[in-house]
């Protein structure tokens, strides 16, 4: 697509603002300059949390169930009620531009704009499960790749063959 002209090398999650993810709803968290840490007590939503996040930039995968009976993303994240099934990410990558994502993940629409309002969605190419790539121009990352570097869940910090080599690619 000869979108490297987005490259960064690093991303600041200016907002979060979860219209309805599993089991938020009207949740808006605007992180500090600096590390930020997400602690609470079990069955609280950090996962949860942490998947939105990922859902933002990369998508959520419909389908069906498992073998093990397993949802997939797409139905896992429904909210639990019959709020929106959306939310809005604010971002700033080292260069300084700034992004506003907003995902409808019920009728599967994406709407990228940067900092001067402009629609960008158009501009990135588009997978028809999860739609525009614009994280992986943004972060030089595609989903496997951060799945296994940045998307590090609880006791899940070991990183496989295969990651290791898509890490060292990158």
């Amino acid at each position: 697509s000869g979108q490297a002209k987005y490259r960064s090398r690093y991303m600041k999650i200016d907002l979060l603002d979860i219209k309805g993810f599993g089991k938020f709803k009207q949740k808006k968290i605007l992180p500090k300059d600096g590390f930020n840490i997400a602690f609470e007590s079990n069955e609280s939503g950090k996962s949860t949390l942490q998947a939105f996040i990922r859902a933002m930039l990369f998508g959520l995968k419909g389908g069906r169930k498992s073998k093990e009976g397993k949802l997939p993303p797409l139905k896992q994240y429904k909210p639990w009620g019959k709020d929106q099934y959306a939310g809005i990410m604010e971002y700033t990558l080292d260069n300084g531009k700034s992004y506003r994502i907003g995902r409808n993940f019920e009728k599967g629409t994406t709407n990228i704009y940067d900092d001067g309002a402009n629609n960008l969605t158009a501009e990135f190419t588009h997978e028809k499960d999860t739609g525009p790539k614009f994280a992986n121009e943004h972060l030089g990352l595609d989903a496997e790749v951060f799945d296994r570097s940045a998307f590090i869940g609880q006791l899940q910090s070991v990183i496989d063959t295969e990651g290791k080599k898509g890490l060292i690619e990158r």
